[in-house]
C-alpha cells in the first residue's frame, strides 16, 4: 500500500441540500461517558464467506478504555450494528492494540482478564492518552479500514526521552487486525521536533480505492510537515506548517491522481498545497499552493475532493471554520478547475457560510447521489451552531448550489452534532446513500437514512383550456348549467421507485393560482352550494400500476370581465401519509397549467393594444418648462390626462396616478360612465377606461388634488418638488412605448400674513411737574399709560413653523451719549390668544421694568381701546397728510435700527450703562412746522427710530406653529416718561412717537405674498397740558428789552410833558398855610386868579 504523509487542517461550515434524508427517528449509538465516543466517524459494508454484507457504523473513541490489557484511556474503535432505533448501546469495540508482533519487546506480566491474543503495552511504548481513533477511514463496501493514535509514544529509553510519533493499524474489510504502520519509525529523532521526534503520524488521513493511504503528520521539521513514501523510506520535505488535513483527486487530467494537504496556519491566513507524482518517481512535486482569505481563519482545516458537477474532474473543497466577518462564522471555498491555478492566482469558484462561532465546515463529507439527479451531493457540519447543525447542499451541472435544501438539528442530549461526518454509503438497502454524524460532546452517533423518491411524470390534457368562448353557458361536460364553465383532465405516472411505493397514498391538489385578491372560480362538488377554488383527490398507489387520472369541471361567473388574464392552476401531488422511512415524491412533482378565453384580437388571438398617453398638470410653468405650486395661491390643482388606443382592444385598461403622500386625491371633474376613478391607498389611484378599451377610442379625464397636507409641512418634511408618476396598463400585449409620464411641480412657498394695528393709544396729555429718576416709586410717578398692540393674522392656505415678529420700540430719546432720557418707559408685554409654546423676550433682556417700580393698581387692557380712532381737532389729520410712510420705508428702518444697536452693544455693557446716571439735558429733538387743511402752523416734534430722534430696543415675539386662519395680537405696555416731555416739549403743539412692527418666516425658502403686509408702524401723539404752557412766562430777553422800552417810553413822555410845562402850575393862597401874608407877589397872584 502506498502512503503519502500530507498535513491540513480545515474546519468547514456548509448548509446541506437534500430534501429527503429522514430526521426522524434515527438510528442513534452512545458510548461510554467522556469518551469522545464519535470524535471520528465511517461507514464501512463488510463482506463475509458467504458473500453477505453486512453495514457497520464504525466510532472513534479516541478518550476510551481499549480492549488491551495494562492501559487507561488510550482510546478505542466501536462496531455499530444498524439495529433498531431504539437501540443505542449495543456497539462492539474492534480489538487493535495488542496485536503485535512476536518480537516485539512485551512486559512478562499478562493481564487475565484480556483476551489471550491480546498483549499489554512494550516496555517501549506508552499508550495511555494516544487518542486511538483520532481517525478512522473506509475504503468502502468490501474494503479495508484503518484507524490511528497520533498522540502515540515510543522511545528506547523512557525514562529520558518520549517521541510522539504516531501510529496507525489496518484492518481488513471483516474489521479483523491485518498490520500497524509507523511511518515516522526509524526516522532521525536525535534532534526531536526538528526532526521526527514529534511526528504525530495519523492526524490527518485519507484511504483512497487504489490502496492508497495518505497519512498526515505535522509534526516534523519544527511542526512544518513531511510527506512520506513508507515503502522506500523516503522522505519528501515543503515548507508546510501545522499540516491538518489530506486528499486526492484527478484535478488535472481523469487519468493520473494528484494530492492535496492542508495547512491551516501557513503564511497566518492558511494554505492548501497541491501535489503530483511522477510515474516510477519517489519524489513528489509541489505544482502550487492556494492561499487562505482571512488572518487566522483556519483555511485548509479540513479538504474534500470530489466530481460535483459532472465535468469529469474532481473539484476541491477548502473549509476555513474560523472565518468571521459580522454574522457570518466558517466558510467553505469551492474550487472547480484547479487547471487554471498556479503559484500566484488561484481564485475560488464559490464559497459556502454559517453563522458566526458555529465552526462551520469542521466536517465535510461527500454524500454520493441522495436525491438520483445524477450528481453528486455534499454534506457541511456546524457543531457549535445550537446543537450543532448539518447542512446538504445539492450538486448539479453548475456545481453546488450555495442555497442548503435540507437542515439537520441536534438536540439536548446530542451536542456538538456534525464535529464529524461520514456518507456515501446504503445502509439499509434501500438504494439511497446514507448520512453519519458524530457528536463527542454527548458521546454519540446519529445515522440518518435516506427516503426513497417517487419520481412521478404528470400531464394536463382538455380541448376546453383554450378559447374558452364567454358568451354561452354551460359546457360538454355540464350543459345544463347556469353558470359557465370548461373541463381537463390531469394524469401522472409513476417512475424510478424501486421500493416502498405499495399503499402509499398520494394526494392531488389542484388550487386557483389568485394574482388578485378575489377567486375568479370555483370546481364542481357534491353539494352545489359549496363553491371553492381548489380540489383534493387521493391515490393509492399499487405496484402493478403506473398511471392515475382525475376528470375536473371548473365553472366561473357570468358577468367575468377579465378574458384576457389567462386563468392559472397548479397541479401539485403529495405523500398523504407521511410515514417515517417512507417514499418521498420528488420535489418537481408540482406542475403548473392555464386557461384562456376567446378573444376579438385577430386571428393569432393575440390582443396588442397601442395606447398613448399623455398627462400634465393644470398648473403655471417656469421659464424651463416646469411645473411651479404655489401653495399661497390655490388649495387643489388638477391632472389632466389623455388617452388615446391605436391598435387592438385593450382589455381592462387602467390609469395609474402614484402621487405623494403629502397630497390627497379629492374626485374626477369630468365624471363619465365610460370611466371611474378610486384611492388604491393613500399614494395611489387607479382609473377603469372600460374592459376592453376599444381600437380608436380617445378619452380625458381630469384629477383633483389638494394640497393642504404639504402646506402643513415645513421645509424639513415637505420635498422640494412633488413628484406625479402616470401610466396606464392593460392586460392586453402594449405596442407602445408612450405609457408612462412623470410629472414634476415645484413647490413655491408663499407666506400671506397681515400685521395691524390693533388697540393703541392714539393720544396722550402730559403735564404735571418735572422729577428725576430718583423720584419715582411706581409706574404712576412716571406718567401716562400707552398701549400699542399688534395684530398678527394668518390670510393664506399654508402653516409656519417659527413665525417671528419684531418690534422696534422707542424707550429713549436719541443723543449722542449712551443713555438718553426716557420716552416710553417699558411696563409688561404680552400675546392675546397665543400658544403654549408662544413667547416673546426684549433686548436687552431686562429693559422691562428697568427701574423695578412698583404698580399701584391692577390694570388690564382697556375694552374701550379696541378700534378706537383719536381726533384732536384736525391734527389727525395734519398727521396722515405729513408723516405717511410707504412699507419700504419701514423695512429701511429694521435696518438701520440694527446698526443703531451695534453701536449700543460696541460701547460696553449695555446693561451696566442702563443703570441710570444723571442725565444729559443739552439736547433736545428738534421741531418741525407743518401745516394742517386750516393753514394753520404747529411744532411738531418726532421720536421716531427711522429719523434717528429715537433710542429704541427690540422686542421678539416667536411663534412656533402659526396655523392657518390664526389671529393673535401682542401688546405692549408702557409709560409716558412725563418728566421728559414737560422738562423739553412743553411748548410744542404735539409730540409724535413711533414704534414699528415687522412678521417675517424663519424658512429663507418661503417667500412673501404680493398681498401680504409685513410691517406696520403705531403712532402715538402727545399733547402738552394748556397749563404748563401757561405757566411757562415770557423768556427772559423779552422781559429784559420790555424793561428797558417801558423804561425808554417813561423818559421820553416825562420829557414831552416837561416841555409842555406839565409839571408848571399856579396855586392859590393859603393864609392858613402861613402866617406871612404881606407878600405882594403872592397876593396879587391870588387875585388875579
Amino acid at each position: 500500500m502506498l502512503f503519502s504523509i500530507l498535513c491540513l487542517f480545515l474546519i468547514v461550515r456548509t448548509e446541506v441540500f437534500s430534501f429527503n434524508i429522514e430526521n426522524r427517528e434515527p438510528i442513534v449509538k452512545r458510548g461510554f461517558e467522556d469518551s469522545y465516543f464519535g470524535y471520528s466517524v465511517a461507514l464501512h459494508k463488510s463482506v463475509d464467506d458467504s458473500d453477505i454484507r453486512h453495514s457497520w457504523l464504525l466510532v472513534g473513541a479516541p478518550l476510551g478504555d481499549n480492549l488491551q490489557p495494562g492501559v487507561n484511556q488510550s482510546g478505542a474503535l466501536f462496531k455499530c450494528p444498524l439495529t433498531n432505533y431504539k437501540s443505542q448501546t449495543d456497539c462492539i469495540q474492534v480489538p487493535t492494540d495488542g496485536n503485535r508482533p512476536n518480537d516485539f519487546d512485551y512486559e512478562d506480566e499478562i493481564v487475565e482478564k484480556a483476551p489471550a491474543k491480546l498483549r499489554p503495552p512494550g516496555n517501549d511504548e506508552i499508550k495511555h492518552g494516544q487518542w486511538l481513533g483520532v481517525n478512522v477511514r473506509s475504503q468502502g463496501p468490501g474494503g479495508k479500514v484503518m484507524v490511528c493514535a497520533h498522540r502515540y509514544i515510543w522511545s528506547d529509553n523512557l525514562e529520558s526521552n518520549q517521541y510522539g510519533l504516531g501510529l496507525c493499524y489496518s484492518l481488513n474489510n471483516r474489521l479483523e487486525w491485518e498490520e500497524q504502520w509507523e511511518p515516522c519509525k526509524g526516522r532521525p529523532i536525535l534532534q526531536e521536533h526538528q526532526q521526527f521526534g514529534y511526528c504525530q503520524a495519523g492526524t490527518s488521513l485519507a484511504l483512497l480505492k487504489d490502496g492508497t493511504a495518505l497519512i498526515g503528520s505535522p509534526g516534523p521539521f519544527t511542526w512544518r510537515g513531511t510527506h512520506l513514501l513508507p515503502k522506500s523510506r523516503e522522505i519528501f520535505y515543503t515548507e508546510i506548517k501545522t499540516c491538518m488535513s489530506v486528499t486526492a483527486g484527478k484535478f488535472f487530467d481523469t487519468h493520473n491522481v494528484s494530492y492535496a494537504a492542508g495547512a491551516p496556519r501557513s503564511q497566518d491566513h492558511g494554505q492548501v498545497y497541491i501535489f503530483n507524482k511522477h510515474l516510477g518517481e519517489l519524489e513528489m512535486e509541489v505544482k502550487f499552493a492556494i492561499n487562505g482569505e482571512q488572518f487566522a481563519s483556519n483555511f485548509g482545516y479540513e479538504i474534500l475532493a470530489a466530481d460535483f458537477n459532472n465535468d469529469g474532474y474532481d473539484d476541491l473543497l477548502v473549509s476555513a471554520p474560523f472565518y468571521f466577518k459580522g454574522d457570518v462564522g466558517g466558510g467553505v471555498y469551492i474550487y472547480y478547475n484547479l487547471q487554471k491555478c498556479n503559484w500566484t492566482y488561484c481564485p475560488f469558484d464559490t464559497v459556502l457560510r454559517g453563522k458566526l462561532e458555529s465552526q462551520f465546515g469542521i466536517s465535510l463529507a461527500n454524500l454520493g447521489d441522495i436525491n438520483h439527479d445524477g450528481y453528486i451531493d455534499l454534506a457541511v457540519g456546524a457543531p457549535y451552531e445550537e446543537n450543532g447543525m448539518i447542512y446538504i447542499y445539492l450538486g448539479g451541472k453548475d456545481g453546488i448550489d450555495k442555497i442548503y435544501s435540507q437542515k439537520l438539528h441536534g438536540w439536548d442530549n446530542v451536542r456538538t452534532l456534525g464535529y464529524s461526518l461520514s456518507g456515501g454509503l446504503d445502509m439499509d438497502n434501500n438504494g439511497y446513500p446514507d448520512l453519519l454524524a458524530g457528536a463527542y460532546d454527548s458521546n454519540a452517533v446519529v445515522l440518518f437514512r435516506s427516503r426513497p423518491i417517487i419520481d412521478i411524470k404528470t400531464e394536463v390534457t382538455g380541448k376546453e383550456l383554450k378559447n374558452i368562448n364567454t358568451a354561452y353557458l354551460g359546457c360538454a361536460k355540464d350543459p345544463d348549467s347556469q353558470d359557465k364553465c370548461f373541463s381537463f383532465q390531469a394524469c401522472f405516472t409513476i417512475s424510478s421507485a424501486k421500493s416502498g411505493v405499495d399503499g402509499v397514498i398520494v394526494q392531488c391538489s389542484i388550487k386557483e393560482m389568485l394574482e388578485r385578491s378575489i377567486s375568479r372560480v370555483w370546481f364542481q362538488d357534491e353539494d352545489p352550494n359549496i363553491k371553492h377554488n381548489y380540489q383534493t383527490r387521493y391515490f393509492t398507489l399499487k405496484p402493478s400500476q403506473t398511471v392515475y387520472c382525475q376528470e375536473e369541471t371548473v365553472y366561473f361567473p357570468n358577468n367575468t370581465r377579465d378574458i384576457l388574464t389567462p386563468i392559472k392552476f397548479r397541479l401539485n401531488y403529495t405523500i398523504a401519509s407521511n410515514i417515517p422511512h417512507s417514499a418521498i415524491l420528488n420535489q418537481t412533482s408540482i406542475k403548473d397549467f392555464e386557461a384562456t378565453f376567446q378573444k376579438n384580437c385577430g386571428e393569432d388571438d393575440m390582443c396588442q393594444s397601442k395606447i398613448i398617453m399623455n398627462a400634465s398638470l393644470l398648473l403655471n410653468e417656469t421659464d424651463d418648462q416646469r411645473y411651479i405650486l404655489n401653495l399661497g395661491d390655490l388649495e387643489e390643482f388638477h391632472v389632466e390626462i389623455n388617452v388615446t388606443n391605436e391598435g387592438d382592444p385593450a382589455y381592462e385598461a387602467k390609469v395609474f396616478v402614484f402621487h405623494p403622500l403629502v397630497v390627497r386625491y379629492i374626485d374626477i371633474v369630468n365624471k363619465s360612465r365610460s370611466f371611474k376613478c378610486s384611492k388604491k391607498n393613500d399614494t395611489i389611484v387607479a382609473c377603469d377606461l372600460g374592459n376592453p378599451l376599444r381600437a380608436n377610442r380617445s378619452l380625458m379625464l381630469q384629477l383633483r388634488f389638494e394640497t393642504n397636507e404639504v402646506m402643513n409641512q415645513s421645509r424639513t418634511k415637505a420635498e422640494e418638488y412633488l413628484q406625479f408618476i402616470v401610466f396606464v396598463n392593460s392586460t392586453s400585449e402594449e405596442l407602445s412605448n408612450q405609457t408612462k409620464s412623470v410629472l414634476n411641480a415645484l413647490i413655491s412657498r408663499k407666506a400671506e400674513i397681515k400685521i395691524s394695528s390693533a388697540y393703541s393709544t392714539r393720544t396722550v396729555v402730559y403735564s404735571g411737574e418735572v422729577k428725576g429718576e430718583k423720584a419715582m416709586r411706581t409706574f404712576d410717578d412716571v406718567g401716562s399709560i400707552v398701549w400699542h398692540s399688534y395684530q398678527i393674522q394668518q390670510l393664506g392656505p399654508m402653516s409656519y413653523a417659527d413665525l417671528r415678529v419684531t418690534i422696534l420700540w422707542p424707550w429713549q430719546v436719541a443723543n449722542d451719549k449712551p443713555n438718553g432720557k426716557w420716552l416710553l418707559y417699558l411696563e409688561e408685554v404680552n400675546i392675546t390668544d397665543g400658544r403654549e409654546q408662544d413667547y416673546c423676550y426684549v433686548e436687552p433682556d431686562n429693559a422691562i421694568n428697568l427701574l423695578n417700580l412698583e404698580r399701584v393698581s391692577s390694570e388690564s387692557i382697556p375694552l374701550a381701546m379696541y378700534n378706537r380712532t383719536y381726533a384732536y381737532e384736525n391734527k389727525s389729520e395734519v398727521k396722515m397728510g405729513t408723516f405717511d410712510t410707504s412699507e419700504n420705508d419701514l423695512m429701511q428702518s429694521f435696518g438701520s435700527l440694527d446698526t443703531q444697536e451695534n453701536e449700543i452693544h460696541e460701547q460696553g455693557s449695555f446693561i451696566s450703562r442702563l443703570i441710570r446716571r444723571r442725565r444729559e439735558t443739552d439736547y433736545i429733538v428738534p421741531t418741525t412746522i407743518v401745516t394742517g387743511k386750516d393753514n394753520k402752523k404747529r411744532k411738531v416734534a418726532s421720536m421716531d427710530c427711522r429719523e434717528h430722534t429715537a433710542k429704541c430696543i427690540k422686542i421678539y415675539c416667536i411663534f412656533p406653529k402659526f396655523s392657518k386662519g390664526r389671529l393673535s395680537t401682542i401688546s405692549i405696555k408702557s409709560r409716558l416718561w412725563n418728566s421728559t416731555f414737560v422738562e423739553d416739549y412743553s411748548q410744542v403743539d404735539w409730540v409724535r412717537i413711533v414704534s414699528y412692527g415687522n412678521v417675517s418666516v424663519e424658512d429663507p425658502d418661503i417667500q412673501q405674498h404680493e398681498h401680504s403686509v409685513n410691517v406696520m408702524l403705531i403712532e402715538t401723539n402727545a399733547y402738552p397740558d394748556l397749563s404748563i404752557q401757561l405757566e411757562s412766562g415770557v423768556p427772559l430777553w423779552i422781559i429784559i428789552l420790555a424793561v428797558v422800552a417801558g423804561l425808554v417810553l417813561l423818559i421820553l413822555l416825562i420829557f414831552v410833558l416837561y416841555m409842555l410845562g406839565f409839571f408848571k402850575r399856579n396855586r392859590i393862597k393859603d393864609p392858613t398855610l402861613s402866617g406871612n401874608l404881606t407878600k405882594q407877589s403872592e397876593q396879587e397872584t391870588l387875585l388875579n386868579k
